[in-house]
């Protein structure tokens, strides 16, 4: 047992960092040969570091001081050479998890100097209470740091980062902390208590907003990229509203001039029954005081009745006027669409049912969409997640509903219940 804990303290770096990637393991990609990959890695790191260790053991202490900072960084950097071959992600989202892990080595480190020195003046030198704060110290502080920087980010699916210079700066700045705490390891030997706890506590001060500098513009790049990619998809929404709008007039107009003439060119009353028939099941074109949701639900009717889908609408359009085209377009195909993609996959005829309501509601206007769901649905954030296989590129159809939801201050409410979804969609009607 004295052999193993030997072996732990003379490589506690190492050991401590590869614990420390635990809240930044799900931004990096995994392949079936990942953990075999992981595991050689470890194995070639411990080799490196118990030579270094036992090279710093025999050399002199002014050596030990000035061989502890390259020692130190060439670990870190074996540690990303280890976790690049082991995973699929590219070499940014790498140093990213590396650079993130470092830290939160350092935050520990600098809680457990605390810790010695608090239980130390307290004449309290206990050694299964000494492996307890380890611990707890250990796993509280990796559990804090994915509660308060990791998570977010998490939501968001594939990490992709694209602030390539934030990375090299977090690198440079990680390489100055690395030389102040090799110094200070040795340094802080003999020192007065109080400067000694206020030398940690900055050290530990300056690690948490260094980790909250890099995943607050990591973050802030995110959304700013999630923000561009919805308004480009407005923008698309609103070309398709003015292409769609063009063809129903279009059609709307062919089928009224074949109304009045096809009388003329068929003497077979059944077969003009029939054609006649034929042209009414054409004629989508619905009418509910709104342009624009004229369009869509028309235009939703006619695939409707192409693919099997009970489609049943009551709609008082005028209440909507306050939207703009665009979004307004944007926000009941992005609804209308995915509930038609998912119905499309219902095999029972009998459950292929989509309704939409938009109505006034005391003074808050009311838009109402459900659909069957097969499957269950997973919610994130109250968000439904898409079940596409490409995460990053799929989903802000929802996202976008959402924003607009919110500029025109309402409320957007997704949820499942006996395999039915619904999306309600609350606006002030004054704000509208």
């Amino acid at each position: 047992m004295d052999t193993v804990i030997s072996f732990f303290q003379k490589n506690f770096f190492v050991f401590e960092i590869m614990f420390c990637f635990v809240p930044y393991i799900l931004f990096l990609k995994a392949d079936k040969y990942t953990w075999l990959k992981a595991a050689a890695a470890v194995l070639v790191i411990v080799a490196y570091s118990s030579i270094a260790s036992l090279l710093g053991k025999n050399s002199s202490l002014g050596a030990q001081r000035w061989f502890a900072i390259p020692s130190f960084l060439i670990l870190f950097a074996l540690v990303l050479v280890g976790v690049k071959l082991s995973f699929k992600s590219d070499i940014w989202t790498c140093t990213f998890c590396g650079i993130s892990a470092y830290l939160t080595q350092h935050i520990f480190f600098r809680v457990r100097m605390l810790t010695i020195i608090i239980l130390s003046r307290n004449g309290v030198n206990i050694e299964w209470l000494n492996y307890v704060c380890y611990w707890c110290e250990m796993l509280l502080v990796n559990f804090f740091c994915w509660l308060f920087y990791s998570r977010n980010l998490q939501k968001h699916g594939d990490l992709k980062i694209n602030n390539k210079r934030l990375i090299i700066v977090s690198v440079a700045s990680l390489v100055v902390v690395n030389f102040l705490n090799s110094i200070s390891m040795f340094y802080s030997f003999g020192m007065p208590i109080v400067p000694l706890v206020a030398f940690y506590l900055y050290a530990l001060l300056d690690c948490v907003i260094l980790l909250y500098c890099l995943y607050e513009n990591i973050y802030v790049k995110l959304i700013e990229d999630e923000v561009k990619t919805v308004h480009s998809l407005w923008q698309e929404d609103r070309k398709r509203y003015e292409l769609s709008k063009s063809s129903m007039d279009l059609l709307n107009m062919k089928i009224h001039d074949l109304k009045y003439s096809i009388s003329n060119y068929i003497d077979d009353e059944t077969t003009l029954k029939e054609v006649s028939k034929a042209i009414v099941a054409c004629d989508s074109h619905l009418r509910t005081n709104n342009e624009v949701l004229d369009v869509v639900l028309s235009q939703t009717k006619m695939i409707c009745d192409g693919k099997g889908i009970r489609f049943s609408c009551i709609a008082d359009g005028k209440i909507l006027s306050g939207i703009s085209a665009g979004e307004l377009y944007s926000l009941f195909c992005n609804a209308i669409d995915n509930a038609i993609e998912c119905l499309e996959k219902v095999e029972d005829s009998e459950k292929k049912n989509l309704s939409v309501i938009v109505k006034k509601l005391n003074e808050m206007v009311l838009i109402q969409i459900e659909n069957y769901v097969p499957n269950e649905v997973t919610f994130v954030d109250g968000l439904p997640q898409t079940t596409k296989a490409d995460k990053q590129n799929h989903g802000f159809g929802v996202k976008s509903m959402s924003y607009i939801v919110k500029k025109y201050g309402g409320y957007i409410n997704f949820s499942t219940e006996d395999n039915v979804f619904t999306v309600e969609i609350i606006f002030p009607l004054n704000k509208n």
